[in-house]
């Protein structure tokens, strides 16, 4: 099941190779078995984000490769607490840890499941202590994928399974989580109804700690990728569906201001001969917002990034430009702001005249009404996409995916990490 473009992270962990978009790859529905839009103004350009009075990280290094350590899963999802600890999570049931800011890090063990494939496609913490990760459990026996949820109470020491509800006769992934506090979550994803083959929002929310789970009605059959709550009542929630009559795939944006307990819909009114999916969506505060995904043109094939941002709690949306070049394909899969100016979007470009991929780094200081590209530090030879990104502060941020060496065709994890230039 994919959620990114070609190259990204599928969810029915078959095996991957980083290659060149397409519309499969890009905006193809899901398949578990199977592996009002206003206008605004912003450009892109390169080289370092203009700093002011705020120290602003423009520096890539390179943190933790598996070509080092041995490690070839691709990691999905990252997060801090804080400038020291960390955790990445990805195929495999791979979770990775630091407490020193990701000068080191060490693997944690989550109990992965005899004959089963095990992925995580999210990681929370709302301290050093207390987490959560979610994905989906694939049983190669029988053929079935179920949600996953896993937790800590002690930095992930230890990992314990939650029981998600999850409906018999169903298959069904997690895509991402969000905790407000140690008590107040959601997670969110997509179910499938084995004997009808239709699609339906899953939404899980706790106020336990994920001790119990409960649904949530959407009141949408699509496919949500991602969530975020700045507090216990406001949360938004992202997703694409698919018009079988038109095969067309659309976004919307989901709202809620009690937790949960009703959520509104609101589509985003994509234009006719294009694609588009939202993967992202970030909240600074009740009212400041960003989602992020990609867009396909039927007539050009082209595939484009996509940034939206609200100022008034997403009743609104402005599409932000990022002037892209030609001749390249862009997408974008996560972003993140520490307030309402500074902000990353990470993702992946294909250059037509190379065949290769490479790691794409936006980042504004104005809450994106300019953003700029920012140098990934990508190895020569290799081809490179990431899939999540993280900050605790404009100065300390964290990415993390995965490459591939073009000569030895050998695939990687990868963990860059952002500091303040001079």
């Amino acid at each position: 099941m994919h959620k990114r473009p070609a190259a990204s992270s599928p969810h029915n962990g078959s095996a991957r190779v980083i290659l060149a978009p397409t519309l499969l790859g890009l905006l193809a529905l899901a398949v578990i078995l199977g592996a009002a839009l206003l206008g605004g103004c912003g450009s892109k350009g390169t080289g370092s984000v203009s700093k002011g009075s705020v120290p602003v990280a423009t520096t890539w290094t390179k943190q933790y490769s598996g070509q080092d350590s041995g490690t070839s899963e691709y990691l999905e999802s990252v997060t801090f607490t804080d400038p020291s600890h960390g955790w990445a999570v990805g195929d495999s049931g791979v979770i990775l840890a630091t407490t020193d800011g990701g000068a080191t890090w060490t693997k944690q063990h989550s109990g992965q499941h005899s004959g089963m494939n095990e992925e995580l496609l999210s990681v929370t913490f709302t301290d050093p202590s207390h987490g959560w990760a979610v994905g989906d459990l694939y049983d190669e026996t029988i053929g079935t994928v179920s949600s996953l949820i896993l937790a800590t109470t002690d930095g992930g020491e230890h990992w314990t399974q939650q029981d998600s509800g999850q409906d018999s006769g169903t298959n069904a992934i997690l895509s991402s989580v969000t905790f407000t506090d140690p008590s107040h979550g959601w997670a969110v994803g997509g179910s499938k109804d084995i004997s009808t083959d239709a699609w339906s929002s899953f939404i899980l929310a706790t106020a336990d700690g994920g001790a119990t789970w409960t649904k949530q009605h959407s009141g949408t059959d699509a496919i949500l990728s991602s969530v975020t709550f700045t507090d216990s009542s406001h949360g938004w929630a992202v997703g694409y569906s698919y018009d079988k009559s038109t095969h067309a795939v659309s976004s919307f944006i989901l709202a809620t201001t009690d937790g949960g307990e009703h959520w509104t819909r609101r589509d985003l009114g994509t234009d006719s001969g294009t694609d588009e999916k939202l993967y992202s969506v970030t909240f600074t505060d009740p009212s400041h917002g960003w989602a992020v995904g990609g867009l396909y043109d039927k007539s050009t094939h082209a595939v484009s990034s996509l940034i939206l941002a609200t100022t008034d709690g997403g009743e609104h949306w402005m599409h932000q430009d990022l002037g892209q070049d030609s001749g390249t394909d862009e997408w974008l899969g996560s972003v993140t702001f520490t307030d309402s100016s500074h902000g990353w979007a990470v993702g992946g470009l294909y250059d037509e005249t190379t065949d290769t991929v490479s790691s794409l780094i936006l980042a504004t200081t104005d809450g994106g009404e300019h953003w700029t590209q920012q140098d990934s530090g990508q190895d020569s030879g290799t081809n490179q996409q990431l899939e999540s990104v993280t900050f605790t502060d404009p100065s300390h941020g964290w990415a993390v995916g995965y490459s591939k060496d073009e000569s030895t065709h050998a695939r990687s994890s990868l963990i860059l990490a952002a500091t303040a230039g001079d």
